[in-house]
């Protein structure tokens, strides 16, 4: 999965540093984070989502602690990274599930301020999960999540003593930033605090402090503390402490409850999935950690799963090894359209191309045939069969670096003709990549996605083939992230989509709206949504702001529908 420039949460900074009286010219501070592979994570940023800005001398030299518990604090070993959408440090062996993670990094002397950071990284998602990690003894400045009549509140602590009129700013997974000023006991509460990844900035001001650091002089301190976690939702909490009442185990593969079908044998996003005679098929994908583009991260294995029963994967010959193509099924063959291949090896320098494959697998003899090449490389891009004809829109052409061509072009091949060749189609009236494609009513419909501006876009364009002719379709909903990575799919004349969205939404038979018909137990992006039968969807693997996902969540959509292509 490749995240370009997503947005920043800059009010985050503006709010905790003006109730505090400063300049926002201040506006970087340290984050700690575990990526998908377990390893430990230090950077500087205006918000966690920036991880590219340039890393102080202070924080190359700060150390990292790691503790499990009231065990004793472990220094954690880390190197240097800089890289295109990566500046900062991170260790080179993963760090336990359980740990906290802990640094004090003194910046020195800031415009006669004296200046220290504080950074903390909670594991769990839970109450019970944080208050078995313990007070943080080895930060003076510490900062953790506490449960509140209100909802979620944040405990403050100078020194092992709670810190009143601190202020502090609290963005939640949904761009949305709070603030509020601690009380007498150091608490800030807050009412309600969406689930997924939240990050927290506080800070302990002395205005009138005056003193000396290594032979300058300063006029005042300044200690900022920032925290990131992850927050279950309210319902969810509610419904474990329920079963832990009554003697119940929580679920321990939360994957298996989502729906009977096995999860994949690895977690996977940016792959290329269809439905073919009674089969489910799954082709490649992105298996590292977020950013982490390599051969070694993309996968290795072509799969399929039956429909009505099946208990496993199958493994099938396997072509190229590629993410971000789509794969779609006609006639009882399946086609896979472009993608990306990595050509580095992990923790080499990237080198990322597009690829013009075209290829069609024939499930009988279990054989690929490779096809005319698409006119240029493209991934990111997304395809539809509509008749007999196959439908590619969107994307890019990267060619060793990240600085991809955006595509403005669009192509169509009948697919009753494997001999012929590519025919353009009308231009799109926009260049967006990380988009769904999907039919309705006969017509091509490209589905959010990125702009070429790195903006995120919930746009819906509609291309009728018959006129030529591209007009807009009702936005899909959603704020900050939704739109990117999406997916969609017709069932029964219906268009459905979903994305980073808690729901499943369904556009209107007029075009001009769209519908909520489900709340998922497990919203994602960079998925793929596939029918299953009548009535009934898969939401397939993709990622979610935790990870990569392997499992397939199941969803009835209405009594009366059935499979359309």
């Amino acid at each position: 999965m490749i995240r370009s420039a997503l947005p920043h949460r800059t009010a985050l900074l503006a709010l905790v540093l003006s109730i505090a009286g400063y300049s926002t010219a201040l506006a970087h501070f340290p984050w700690l984070a575990v990526d998908d592979e377990g390893r430990a994570l230090v950077f500087f940023g205006e918000s966690p989502d920036e991880r590219n800005y340039h890393l102080p001398e202070a924080l190359t030299a700060a150390k990292l602690h790691s503790r499990v518990g009231d065990d004793d604090a472990q220094e954690v070993a880390l190197e240097t990274l800089e890289e295109d959408d990566f500046v900062g440090r991170r260790s080179g062996e993963p760090v336990a599930d359980d740990a906290v993670l802990e640094l004090t990094a003194e910046y020195g002397i800031y415009h006669g301020m004296l200046l220290t950071y504080f950074a903390k990284h909670l594991p769990g998602e839970t109450i019970a999960a944080w208050e078995k990690a313990g007070p943080s003894q080895g930060l003076k400045l510490d900062v953790a999540p506490k449960a509140s009549d209100e909802g979620l509140a944040i405990a403050v602590t100078w020194e092992g003593q709670p810190l009143a009129d601190a202020g502090v700013a609290l963005t939640d997974s949904t761009g949305e930033t709070q603030e509020a000023k601690t009380d007498a006991k150091g608490l800030a509460a807050f009412a309600k605090v969406a689930a997924g990844p939240v990050s927290v900035i506080t800070s302990q001001m002395k205005k009138g402090e005056a003193g000396e650091h290594n032979g300058k002089a300063y006029t005042s301190v300044a200690n900022y503390g920032t925290l990131t976690f992850n927050h279950k939702s309210a319902a969810a909490s509610e419904n474990a402490a329920k079963k832990s009442a009554a003697n119940e185990e929580p679920a321990a593969d939360a994957e298996q409850a989502l729906s009977d079908y096995p999860a994949l044998p690895e977690a996977v996003s940016s792959f290329g999935a269809a439905v073919c005679d009674g089969y489910l098929y799954v082709y490649s994908g992105h298996t590292g950690g977020e950013h982490e583009h390599s051969r070694d991260n993309l996968s290795q294995k072509f799969l399929r799963i039956k429909l009505d029963g099946g208990g496993e994967w199958e493994e099938l010959p396997m072509e190229t090894p590629l993410q971000g193509l789509p794969l779609v099924a006609h006639g009882g063959k399946l086609y896979r359209v472009g993608g990306l291949n990595a050509k580095n090896a992990e923790g080499e320098d990237e080198d990322l191309h597009s690829v013009a494959e075209f290829s069609c697998f024939d499930p009988a003899a279990k054989k690929w045939t490779s096809l005319a090449p698409l006119p240029e490389p493209r991934s990111s891009h997304d395809a539809v069969v509509i008749g007999d004809r196959l439908y590619v829109v969107g994307g890019w052409t990267l060619d060793g670096d990240r600085k991809g061509a955006w595509l403005d072009t669009a192509w169509s091949f009948d697919l009753t003709n494997p001999q012929g060749a590519w025919e353009p189609i009308a231009k799109p009236n926009f260049r967006r990549r990380a988009l769904a494609a999907a039919q309705w009513n006969g017509k091509l419909v490209a589905l959010g996605g990125m702009d070429a501006d790195q903006e995120i876009s919930r746009q819906v364009s509609l291309l009728d083939p018959a006129t030529g002719e591209w007009t807009e379709l009702a936005e899909l909903p959603g704020e900050d992230m939704d739109g990117f990575g999406a997916a969609a799919w017709n069932l029964d004349g219906k268009l459905f989509a979903s994305g980073t969205q808690k729901s499943l939404y369904k556009l209107a038979d007029d075009g001009k709206s769209w519908e909520a018909v489900l709340e998922l137990k497990q919203p994602r992006f960079f998925h793929r949504l596939l029918p299953a039968g009548d009535a009934t969807l898969l939401s397939i693997a993709g990622a979610s702001f935790d990870g990569h996902l392997s499992n397939i969540e199941e969803m009835s959509v209405a009594a009366d529908a059935k499979q359309t292509n």
